[in-house]
């Protein structure tokens, strides 16, 4: 027992506690031995090990009044006030006076909303110990939740000076003088806690980041410049001065900074990983690769350029480079069969190829070695969904969630699988969990607006508009949704006033700004519809949503070179978003300008990387252009990529259909991709396969097709056209001509018009 409080003295804590564990080998019940073992637990923050070894000291001698203060203290920081409150009042029964116990006694009561009885503890303990460290803090609390800052500030100052060496109250003093407006003030005592342990880093970050959000950027840069220069070895430093910079100057100027810590310091992989991860985030893809393959050639199969292979693996994956993806996965596997960053590639490209037997399995190795890895549970999830597991999926999504609470992609997964299944309620929840502990999260707002967008239901919409401003009348989720009520209803007028409040609590938010939009144009109200875009852009809403919809406010109030330019700017300030190529193009189509509108989605789809919505608009274009030729390879080339594009091979068994009519080989290969719908109930797709039929001499099959197609919603004047003219070649002319004048008089052209107004004036 001596040698360990000798030890404890010292500062020797784990020697201590194995003198203090071979007192309790002697004697099991040691009171005194077990009060170290949980005053050296607590030293070392282990909270589980101290709240047990004060439990059994209080078990073994109640009477222990610090003890019993100490293990009410660890339960008032657990969130269980009534067990705390029980400790403290046990040793005030045996000495009112007691300061310790008033002091966790009064901690109670401000968590229970009475800060008068709490100030009354904090004052009474102040007068047995006026230097009672937990009293004086009590009685700050009190003042700061009074919003009496000078005494708080006052209490402050002397438990600092009671306590010089408690830095906790220096940095509880720094905010206080901020708050207070004192930035001298705060900025001495920052630099006053640098100063008392210069080697800590987040005491210079903390500085930094208040001289950058005062206003003093260049002293905040020096102030982590200076943390790199006094810590050489600490590369943290080097990181948080990068961070800082990106802040201040943007990306370009954090890159520089990299590069040049990088040429300093040649073996420091991290500081290139770090290089390369900025360069990714800022789509400067092939620069971030050359990194990666730097590391590659310096450390070779050491442990950093295996950990280069499996991001250039995940890279290519991204960016659907399969097989690269592969070959780098299976090097870094070959030395390391283990490698979770590499198992979790083979397990993405299990799931693209269909595989979730193989990927399930991979996922377990990874997770025997990680159990707490949120990334390989969601991925479990995503495995178990495609082998239609969907209890599985979620289990392994709610495990995710409470591994990463704060981590929104857990969340969205498991809302995304809730709503995929048919359980829009338990959608809402999950991400009303989510916007609990993130209330401004844009993601989230959105996610939930989306679902309850596909609620057909408008009273249920409107339940969870008054449900969602009821509980969190500030957040603008639920007057965004109470305008989508009343679009829905039809009362344009009454939806703005929502959409607008919405946007006022957040400016940024891209949906309310999309439905006012939309609103004040159907009320052709395009000044207001402009001005709103304009005020939230200067407000920082994001800048390509509203520069698309102020082309999509120009469009409506035909200033069509207005919008072009607005289009231009959007692809300038991100040329990899799609969606400014395909308005732009749609409206050099409107102006007849085709070669312009194929040129500029050619652009597109090389800017961004083969997008969906351009390669789908491109060979629209290019048969609108006249460019057959041209628009059939491009769809050949869409059902390479994906056979299984039922749209595009519905357009060019049309598109052969209508311009390669007399080539018999076209027409059999456009029977052969249209013979996909013969089971089908879409109308359009029965309508195709109909006209190929026609076009191949089969009229009753056709005129069978058709009449379905007619049944199955609602006719278009091409589809008139189809069936009118094979009611004319099955002779069934008195069928045939309300079709075709129904086709000819259409006021929007389509393919074949010409030849209705033809066939219709034969008749």
């Amino acid at each position: 027992m001596q040698r360990g409080l000798t030890l404890y003295d010292q500062g020797d804590l784990v020697k201590a506690r194995l003198e203090f564990r071979n007192v309790l080998q002697i004697d099991p019940e040691d009171a005194d031995a077990w009060l170290m073992l949980a005053k050296i637990a607590e030293g070392q923050q282990d909270w589980a090990r101290a709240y047990s070894a004060y439990g059994k000291t209080v078990e073994l001698t109640p009477g222990n009044q610090e003890a019993r203060v100490k293990l009410g203290t660890l339960l008032f920081a657990g969130g269980q006030t009534d067990e705390a409150l029980a400790e403290a009042e046990a040793v005030l029964a045996a000495n009112p006076q007691d300061p310790a116990a008033l002091a966790l006694r009064g901690s109670v009561r401000l968590r229970q909303d009475d800060a008068d009885a709490a100030l009354a503890d904090a004052e009474v303990a102040l007068q047995q110990n006026p230097a009672h460290r937990e009293a004086l803090a009590l009685q700050t609390q009190v003042h700061i939740r009074q919003q009496d800052l000078p005494a708080a500030k006052q209490s402050l100052e002397t438990a600092i000076a009671a306590h010089p060496d408690d830095l906790r109250l220096l940095l509880a003093l720094a905010g206080i003088s901020q708050q207070l407006g004192d930035t001298e003030g705060t900025e001495a005592i920052l630099r006053q806690v640098i100063d008392r342990e210069p080697k800590v880093l987040e005491h210079r970050t903390r500085l930094a980041q208040y001289l950058n959000a005062r206003g003093d950027p260049a002293i905040a840069e020096q102030v982590l410049r200076q943390a790199v220069a006094d810590l050489p070895d600490h590369k943290d430093a080097k990181l948080a001065l990068v961070a800082l910079l990106e802040s201040q100057k943007g990306n370009a100027a954090a890159a520089e900074q990299l590069r040049a810590f990088v040429a300093q310091t040649l073996d420091d992989h991290a500081l290139r990983f770090a290089l390369a991860a900025r360069l990714g985030s800022a789509g400067e893809m092939e620069q971030a690769e050359a990194v990666y393959h730097e590391v590659i050639d310096r450390d070779g199969d050491g442990p950093d350029g295996l950990h280069a292979r499996t991001k250039l693996a995940a890279m290519a994956l991204s960016e659907e480079r399969l097989d690269e993806a592969r070959s780098l996965a299976a090097e870094v596997l070959a030395k390391d069969a283990e490698d979770s960053d590499a198992l979790l590639v083979v397990v993405a490209l299990a799931i693209q190829d269909g595989n979730p037997d193989q990927a399930i399995a991979d996922l377990r190795t990874i997770l025997r070695n990680q159990p707490e890895s949120a990334g390989a549970l969601r991925m479990l999830a995503t495995a178990h969904e495609a082998r239609n597991e969907p209890a599985l999926a979620q289990d392994a999504l709610r495990k995710a969630i409470e591994l990463a609470p704060d981590d929104p992609v857990g969340y969205l997964q498991l809302a995304g699988l809730q709503t995929r299944i048919g359980d829009v309620d338990g959608a809402v929840l999950t991400l009303d969990e989510l916007l609990r502990r993130d209330p401004g999260s844009a993601i989230a707002q959105t996610a939930l607006a989306r679902i309850q967008q596909l609620q057909p239901d408008t009273e249920a919409l409107e339940e969870t508009a008054e449900l969602v401003k009821g509980t969190r009348p500030e957040h603008p989720l639920g007057h965004y949704l109470s305008g989508l009520v009343q679009q829905r209803r039809g009362d344009l007028e009454a939806s703005i006033q929502p959409l607008l409040t919405s946007l006022e609590k957040n400016p940024q938010a891209a949906q309310p700004l999309v439905a006012l939009t939309r609103s004040l144009l159907a009320l052709e109200r395009y000044d207001d519809a402009e001005q709103h875009v304009l005020q939230v852009l200067e407000q920082g809403a994001d800048e390509i949503v509203a520069t698309n919809l102020l082309g999509e406010v120009y469009i409506a109030a035909e200033r069509r070179d207005e919008a072009r330019a607005q289009y231009e700017k959007a692809i300038a300030a991100r040329p990899g978003a799609p969606l400014a190529y395909e308005r732009l193009a749609r409206l050099q189509l409107n102006d007849g300008d085709t070669d312009t509108a194929v040129a500029t989605l050619r652009h597109g789809i090389e800017a961004s990387k083969g997008s969906p919505l351009l390669t789908t608009a491109l060979p629209q274009a290019l048969e609108q252009a006249g460019r057959v030729d041209q628009a059939i390879a491009a769809y050949d080339e869409i059902l390479m990529a994906n056979p299984s594009a039922d749209w595009a091979a519905n357009n060019l068994a049309m598109l052969l259909a209508n311009h390669r009519r007399a080539d018999p080989a076209a027409l059999a290969r456009a029977l052969n991709l249209a013979q996909r719908f013969e089971a089908s109930d879409q109308p359009a797709f029965l309508d195709t396969l109909g006209w190929v039929y026609y076009r191949s001499g089969d009229y009753d099959r056709a005129a069978e097709l058709m009449e379905q197609a007619r049944a199955a919603g609602e006719p278009t004047p091409q589809r008139q056209f189809h069936l009118g003219m094979t009611y004319l070649k099955l002779g069934r002319v008195a069928d045939a001509k309300p079709l075709l004048s129904a086709a000819a008089e259409a006021e929007q052209p389509f393919e074949g018009m010409d030849e209705a107004k033809a066939a219709l004036g034969g008749l």
